[in-house]
């Protein structure tokens, strides 16, 4: 695995899944390409792979999310639910 810590937080182990940045359903010819993966952790208090790599909803996507793991590095979930940014994606998230 390229990254095998999610890109937002370093951590490893149970919880840490590959998340397509574009869509597979979208761009399904991307599904394997290591430039549309990135990997982000499901883990309770942080929930990385939902709040940034789908803005809170799983039915959205957010093709920022390489911006965002950088801006919000160690972030916990509530971190990233107060900051005006993040708040401001979710208003525009494009849904699926």
């Amino acid at each position: 695995m390229r990254e095998p810590a999610c890109a937002a937080c370093g951590h490893t182990g149970l919880g840490v899944q590959v998340h397509h940045i574009k869509p597979f359903h979208l761009h399904p010819n991307l599904e394997l390409d290591p430039d549309n993966l990135i990997t982000l952790c499901e883990v309770k208090g942080r929930e990385h792979h939902l709040l940034l790599g789908h803005l809170d909803n799983w039915e959205s996507y957010n093709v920022n999310v390489r911006a965002d793991v950088k801006r919000f590095h160690k972030k916990s979930e509530k971190e990233i639910r107060a900051h005006p940014e993040w708040l401001k994606a979710v208003l525009h998230r494009p849904m699926q």
